[in-house]
């Protein structure tokens, strides 16, 4: 649910604003578990980010320790470096 309101979060408040991308959940921690983010013996996901494009290729991956966040403009910038180098 915190990426829910990730994306309800104005920009200019510390959140991404209106997207256009799926955000998703994972309850049964089978995709924490498939892409190896998963911290078995506490059950949690660490922070992990993977930007992934249309023809499903993996475009960049960064996993953080639990205590450290990510820099929400960076991720957009590196969205929009990959969408541009790809036109």
């Amino acid at each position: 649910f915190s990426h829910l309101a990730w994306v309800n979060t104005p920009r200019n408040q510390g959140g991404l604003g209106e997207m256009k991308i799926p955000i998703i959940a994972d309850f049964t921690k089978k995709i924490a578990t498939d892409y190896g983010v998963l911290k078995e013996d506490e059950g949690v996901a660490y922070r992990g980010l993977f930007i992934i494009d249309p023809k499903q290729v993996v475009r960049q991956i960064t996993i953080n320790d639990l205590p450290v966040g990510r820099n929400v403009d960076e991720v957009v910038r590196l969205v929009e470096a990959f969408q541009f180098t790809d036109e």
